[in-house]
């Protein structure tokens, strides 16, 4: 049965408020702390060692690098927050 040009336009506005509704990412302390670093450095991409490196610094963990700011970094990307560029250096998703 082919639904009226009317159902169908519910059925989008429905699916539109739904998509509106979707809460915030619930981040922890360290992936806020990510993204706030990389909104102070937009428009420009940096390494997931950087980021790292100032979130292990801002919590006392010195010396941390990209292992500790890659899965931060895709985390944000992964939510749609941040993007990665082709030789994978992120930056904050544009809003």
């Amino acid at each position: 049965m082919k639904k009226s040009p009317i159902e169908s336009a519910l059925a989008l506005l429905s699916l539109a408020s739904r998509t509106l509704q979707t809460p915030a990412p619930k981040l922890n302390e360290s992936q806020r702390l990510a993204l706030k670093y990389l909104e102070s450095k937009r428009p420009e991409f940096v390494s997931p060692t950087e980021v790292g490196h100032e979130i292990g610094d801002h919590l006392g963990m010195d010396g941390w690098g990209s292992a500790f700011g890659l899965p931060l970094c895709n985390k944000l990307v992964s939510v749609g927050l941040a993007v990665q560029n082709d030789v994978g250096y992120y930056a904050a998703a544009t809003k």
